[in-house]
């Protein structure tokens, strides 16, 4: 597991910078620099299935089948009944800060749903309990000096999605309300699906 390098006191920018900066989504080798920089910045990451929101396990069936017999030994010496149908966890359990599990499952995702014609828009997104982040939304002046008056410090501040168009191509979003130092950031802007 990565240990997050970047002293807290920046560590809000940074990670704001970096939410930002996701790279094309279908440029696998920026995809793979872009996972290293959130792993340095202590960010617990887990694919997501291409074009929806469930986590995508892609562990290999072995590592699935040991991770199981593991809960199951846990749940066992536990003394739980029907530990023998006890199940290792899955989906959001899944997110990791380590640079190299996640190498390896971006080759197994690239594997499982690019086509020769077609490279896979490869699709993100971060836990938030195993990154130490919490969620305050906050999209009014009031809000933000409310949150701040509270003591809440070191504001990442992200987008958040839209609905997708009719076309399918593209996700309109407005901007959080209000950026990191209260002002209004309110816009409309397009965005290509997966980049946020």
């Amino acid at each position: 597991m990565s240990e997050n390098t970047v002293p807290e006191a920046i560590r809000a920018a940074e990670i704001t910078a970096a939410l930002h900066g996701a790279p094309d989504n279908r440029d696998h080798a920026a995809v793979r620099a872009y996972l290293h920089r959130l792993c340095r910045l202590g960010l617990a990451v887990l694919f997501v299935h291409p074009g929806t929101k469930k986590p995508a396990d892609l562990r290999t069936g072995c590592q699935r089948n040991a991770d199981d017999r593991a809960a199951q030994h846990s749940a066992r010496d536990a003394g739980r009944l029907g530990w023998q149908k006890v199940k290792s966890p899955s989906g959001l359990a899944l997110a990791t800060n380590d640079a190299a599990v996640l190498e390896g499952y971006l080759d197994t995702y690239i594997d499982a749903f690019s086509t020769a014609d077609d490279p896979v828009a490869v699709n993100v997104a971060v836990e938030l309990g195993g990154s130490r982040l919490v969620i305050i939304d906050a999209d009014t002046p009031g809000q933000v000096r409310a949150a701040l008056a509270d003591g809440v410090r070191d504001v990442a501040t992200v987008n958040t999605p839209g609905s997708q168009t009719a076309d399918g191509v593209r996700f309109p979003r407005k901007r959080g309300g209000i950026d990191n130092r209260g002002r209004d950031a309110r816009e409309t802007e397009e965005v290509r699906p997966g980049v946020s």
